[in-house]
């Protein structure tokens, strides 16, 4: 696929603007346009037209977002076109060439399947981009697999993406770490799993605290019934007293009724509408009187005014001799100045013919007008004339110059020497020119080798356990890396456990310590005593009741072993059974000191149990340590070294690698100093030799500046003299053939002169003048004659304008006696301009007469109309205060205050009455309403009262014992909880299994990252192992052609990690690190890898329009032509557009691309 044209309709900065790409083939298409002129925008549309515009877009700034619009032609692979057009929206944005929508699979089927994101990656590349890839390429180490799957997909910032994967993995879990939040979590795990398990099981005492709450707990719920009960009882005794006074009340509202039960019940608004219409009759009353003088008043008004009718019948006449009577009073002013004017025209004119010609008079004027074509052909022949001069003199002056000239270029010539072969001394120059400036080259070669140097002795200095040169370092015969990580993972270990044994002995001793402490404050307060002194206690106290129940139930005296007496048996019995009683009290009151010793005791007897165990371990450990440490030195002996601890001993073996590298590198270094050395010598060679054949010979010392310098001036100085022998051979053929034709034009240049003469006698001839004047003196008569006939023509014009004053006013003058006479006969003695003013004063006056009265008359109308709206208003006022005298039951509207007054009166008395009885029912509760006020009337308020102020006081009473019992509950289940392990058991458990779930996000997190990096990784090998020797094949040579020469090509090759990395090649088999190339060059490599994987993909692909965004900005010239040349290359197999803001890589473009494969665009409005 490919574009044939880009039409940019509305979008960015462009309005109805268009690219037009080749039709034939594919090709080169370099896209030019200024800063600020738009590419970003072109680069955008380019791909938001394949794949739709983005929700949000950047290009919206001049176009309202609803009206962005690209369009373009395609061809497909097959040749077939299509017209699209891509509208900014959601859906059916792809439109047809008519703005129709189509289906997105007709544009899918040129793109092969490519995506949005493949397109952009592979199929686009820019400064950025290229940038980005060598330095991904740097942090790689040249890493082989990255570089070719980065080339090849486009990424340039892949390591930046497997860095951000491991860098999240290990944000969540290292294997040894601590502090990340997967580490973190399972630390917190443990030890919520080992607290649980270290609580204690309650002692023996909590069962006997368990029924001490319980019967305290029955207590308190017997008390809580009788609390409840006098709750009841003072509750309606205090219904009883506060019910009383309503009901006195409601008895004297019903009362109250049985006055006001007649008075007539009225609407609320009723005072206020009494008021409203007896305030409407007022109000209507007084304005009746005012419109009664309104309508007198104006009667008078329109009565006294004077308007003439006759007048209004002639207004239009009057109107009109009014407004012309100023224009006429100026005209008669204006008259002798126009007078004055016609005489002077004709006094010019007549000076003008008398100039022209005296033998006439103004009456025969006329036989001098010229008609246009006769003035005309005069001009255009004294034109001719004046050229045809002009042409003769200047031809004639040519001829002489020419002629002049060309002699001297021949003596020139045959006084200049020839010029020396300078061929092969040019092709020696520019082969030496091809190394580049091998001067630079050589003094970078030899700092960056005395540098390479330096870093090596400074690196062997720092190199500790070990002295001498790096050649001796490089054949000390040290461990394998493998003995050194495995001894280092055994150091750990060893460490590892000390630390844990160490960290476990202290934990128990300071454990042991607070046992101990434990152990002496139960001991602290006096004797308690313990479980055994308990049970012994007890025994004694059953076996002397088995004996006492021996003798009391089977008369047995086997008690008198022991006991002489029945009463001592009895008295040791009860003695027996008080102390054990008193023991088991004791045990319960000193139950948390009972519990702590026995507690103590036990830890302490397991903390030495563990304690002597940790000592015997550790003890193991020391004897596994020392057969380490010699195991280890012996591994060094060899070396001659003492060593450090494993972990110091691999920085010591990084810091030996890093200094083999850098005297690799330094070997390096000399190598490429010494090339560029012999390269110099031969050029000094050459062009020794090509400047002594030329006679010009060189110093034996002489530096290759130097001699570059004296030979390219040599070759200067014969191309100069070269060029100027062409150069006057040239100009000496050029002024002969000059001398010819200025001898030609000559001569035709005479005839024409003679022609032209005769033609401008003709021409003259109507002017009738005595003799044949020059062109200057024609053209200045016919200005002559032109003026005179203005002249006369304007005197005509003023004679016109005096009669035409003089015609209208005496029409005027007509007019207005008329009008006088039928109107004003006053008027007739004034001038007729003062008697046509009088009358359009008058007129004015009649008509604002008639206005007024017309006003009048409208108000007049207005007032009666009022007049009779307001009687009717007035009816209908005393209209409704009689029907609410009737509502109200009275006779006259003054009665109508009072019946509004015994309304309200019931309505309040009704309105309090139904409140008392709502009250009332508030204190009845389940009673009937009737039989609670008999009761409150029957109950004497007194006794009432001191009855609810006994109870009140009992429940008092009551509730102080329930608190007191529920403050003894609650201390009781304080003891109990303390005792109680199992619910902390299961906080920790639970707290344990939460931490679990809050793992469980980190965990899924961190097993996709692991799968993403081992795809990542997997894939990048397989892209490796598949396209290595094609890709690499293929950028080996386009490394070569970018970079000049400078590198033969690339290799794979085996880095110090046994890692494929990618290395340049010089001379054949010298190898460079990606490290040790510049900047410039890692990006020319990353282009070679784009375009490699570029044109693989092509051979299986069919190709999409390779699109180049300024690449070439930090690139010389040479390197520039370099570039242009492959992106040329690769033109033959698919569309390249080159977007740049840069004019000489147009020009570059134009040298080193083939004409019929580029084709230069400029952004439209460039």
């Amino acid at each position: 696929m490919k574009f044939l044209t880009l039409n940019l309709e509305a979008y960015g900065p462009f309005t109805n603007s268009a690219l037009r790409f080749s039709a034939n083939g594919f090709g080169l298409h370099v896209v030019y346009g200024p800063n600020e002129a738009g590419k970003s925008s072109a680069l955008r549309a380019l791909t938001n037209l394949l794949y739709g515009i983005p929700e949000r877009t950047q290009d919206d700034f001049i176009h309202q977002t609803k009206h962005l619009r690209i369009g373009a032609r395609i061809a497909g692979n097959d040749g077939a076109t299509l017209d699209i057009i891509r509208r900014k929206g959601r859906k059916n944005t792809l439109l047809d060439a008519t703005g129709q929508p189509m289906d997105e699979g007709a544009l899918a089927s040129h793109l092969s399947g490519v995506s949005r994101e493949t397109f952009e990656t592979l199929f686009g590349i820019s400064h950025r981009t290229l940038s980005e890839g060598g330095r991904d390429i740097l942090r790689s180490g040249g890493g082989l697999g990255e570089s070719l799957f980065a080339a090849g997909s486009g990424i340039a910032n892949l390591r930046d993406i497997l860095d951000a994967l491991r860098a999240e993995q290990d944000a969540l879990f290292t294997p040894r770490g601590r502090n990340q939040r997967l580490n973190a979590a399972l630390t917190q795990h443990a030890a919520k799993v080992q607290e649980a398990r270290d609580l204690a099981t309650a002692p023996r005492v909590f069962e006997e605290l368990r029924e001490e709450f319980d019967r305290r707990s029955a207590e308190r719920n017997a008390i809580q019934r009788d609390i409840d009960d006098l709750t009841r009882r003072v509750s309606r005794l205090d219904r009883l007293c506060s019910a009383r006074p309503i009901i006195l009340r409601r008895d004297a509202l019903l009362a109250e009724q049985a006055h006001v039960a007649n008075a007539p019940l009225l609407a609320d608004d009723f005072a206020r509408r009494r008021e409203a219409a007896q305030t409407a009759l007022a109000e209507q009353s007084a304005l009746r009187a005012r419109l009664a003088g309104d309508v007198s008043r104006l009667t008078t008004d329109i009565a006294a005014l004077d308007v003439p009718e006759a007048l209004l019948d002639m207004a239009a006449r009057v109107e009109k001799v009014a407004t012309t009577e100023s224009a006429h009073r100026k005209a008669q002013l204006d008259r002798p100045r126009i007078e004055g004017e016609c005489a002077e025209f004709r006094t010019r004119a007549t000076r003008l013919l008398a100039g022209l010609r005296p033998d006439l008079d103004l009456a025969d004027a006329g036989c001098l007008r010229l008609n246009r074509p006769q003035r005309e052909t005069i001009r255009s022949a004294g034109e001719q004339l004046t050229r045809a001069t002009d042409r003769q003199s200047a031809a004639e002056q040519a001829q002489r110059d020419t002629t002049r000239a060309l002699d001297t270029a021949r003596t020139a010539l045959d006084a200049l020497p020839a010029a020396p072969d300078v061929t092969e001394l040019a092709a020696t120059i520019t082969r030496a020119q091809s190394f580049g400036d091998l001067r630079t080259r050589y003094a970078e070669a030899l700092k960056e080798h005395q540098t390479a140097q330096k870093d090596v002795q400074t690196l062997l200095d720092r190199l500790p356990l070990w002295q001498g040169d790096i050649d001796k370092l490089t054949a000390l015969p040290v461990p394998p890396e493998e003995s050194v990580r495995t001894a280092e993972a055994d150091a750990q270990r060893l460490d590892d456990a000390a630390r844990t044994l160490d960290t476990d002995i202290d934990r128990l001793r300071h454990e042991r310590l607070r046992r101990a402490a434990d152990l002496e404050q139960a001991s602290s307060g006096g004797t308690v005593p313990d479980h055994a002194e308990l049970a012994a206690a007890r025994s004694e106290r059953d076996r002397t009741w088995r004996l006492v129940r021996e003798a009391w139930c089977e008369k047995s005296d086997a008690y008198r072993a022991e006991f002489e007496t029945p009463t001592a048996l009895a008295d040791t019995f009860d003695r027996r059974l008080h102390e054990g009683d008193a023991t088991a009290d004791d045990m319960f009151r000193h139950a948390e000191r009972v519990t702590l010793r026995e507690t103590a005791q036990s830890d302490l007897r397991r903390i030495d149990a563990e304690l002597t165990q940790l000592t015997d371990q550790k003890k193991r450990l020391e004897r596994e340590r020392e057969d380490f440490t010699a195991r280890w030195a012996a591994l060094w002996n060899p070396c001659g070294i003492t060593p450090l601890d494993p972990a110091g001993m691999r920085g010591w073996l990084g810091m030996r690698a890093e200094a083999l590298r850098h005297a690799e590198t330094l070997r390096s270094r000399r190598q490429t100093m010494d090339g560029i050395g012999d390269t110099v010598r031969a050029c000094i060679d050459d062009i020794t030799a090509c400047m002594t054949a030329l006679a010009q010979p060189l110093d034996a010392d002489t530096r290759l500046q130097n001699a570059i310098a004296r030979a390219e001036a040599l070759v200067r100085d014969a191309e100069t003299t070269r060029q100027t022998r062409c150069d006057m051979e040239r100009e000496i053929r050029r002024l002969a053939a000059e001398a010819q034709t200025a001898k030609a034009v000559a001569e035709d240049a005479a005839t024409l002169h003679e022609k032209a003469r005769l033609d401008w006698k003709q021409a003259i001839a109507p002017l009738g003048l005595a003799s044949i004047p020059a062109p200057r003196e024609a053209f200045a008569a016919l200005d002559d004659i032109t003026d005179l006939f203005v002249a006369l023509d304007e005197a005509a014009s003023r004679r016109t304008r005096i009669d035409d004053i003089d015609r209208e006013f005496a029409a005027f003058s007509t007019e207005v006696n008329a009008l006088t006479a039928a109107l004003a006969p006053e008027l007739t003695t004034l001038r007729p301009e003062d008697a046509a003013s009088q009358l359009g004063v008058r007129l004015n006056q009649t008509r604002a007469n008639a206005e007024k009265r017309a006003l009048l008359s409208a108000q007049l109308a207005d007032a009666r109309s009022a007049l009779g709206e307001t009687e009717t208003a007035i009816a209908r006022a005393e209209a409704h205060l009689r029907a609410m005298c009737a509502e109200a039951n009275v006779t006259t509207a003054d009665a109508l205050p009072k019946a509004e007054t015994a309304s309200a009166r019931r309505r309040e008395t009704e309105k309090a009455l139904r409140e008392a009885e709502n009250q009332i029912l508030t204190f009845t509760g389940t009673d009937d309403p009737t039989a609670f006020a008999d009761e409150v009337t029957d109950t004497d308020p007194d006794a009432a009262n001191a009855e609810l102020a006994r109870l009140t006081t009992e429940r008092d009473r009551a509730e102080e014992q329930r608190t007191a019992l529920d403050r003894e509950i609650g201390s009781l289940k304080t003891r109990l909880d303390a005792l109680d392990g199992r619910s902390r058991a299961a906080t920790c458990a639970e707290e344990a299994e939460q931490v679990l779930a809050g793992m469980q996000t980190d965990v899924d997190r961190l097993v996709r990252l692991r799968l993403a990096s081992a795809v990542l990784t997997t894939e990048i090998e397989r892209y490796r192992r598949e396209h290595q020797n094609p890709v690499l094949t293929r950028a080996a040579k386009l490394f070569s052609t970018l970079t000049l020469g400078s590198f033969d090509g690339l290799r794979a090759d085996i880095g110090e990690g046994d890692e494929p990395v990618l290395m340049g090649t010089r001379n054949g088999d010298q190898r460079i690190e990606v490290a040790a190339m510049s900047d410039g060059t890692r990006d020319q490599l990353y282009l070679s890898l784009r375009l490699a994987a570029l044109s693989h993909y092509l051979d299986a692909n069919p190709p999409l329009p390779f699109v180049v965004d300024d690449i070439l900005v930090h690139f010389d010239d040479d390197r520039s032509r370099a570039t242009l040349g492959v992106l040329a290359e690769l033109a033959r197999r698919t569309q390249v557009i080159f977007f740049t803001h840069h004019t000489r890589l147009c020009e570059l473009a134009r040298d080193a691309v083939p004409h019929d494969l580029l084709l230069e665009l400029n952004l439209p409005g460039c």
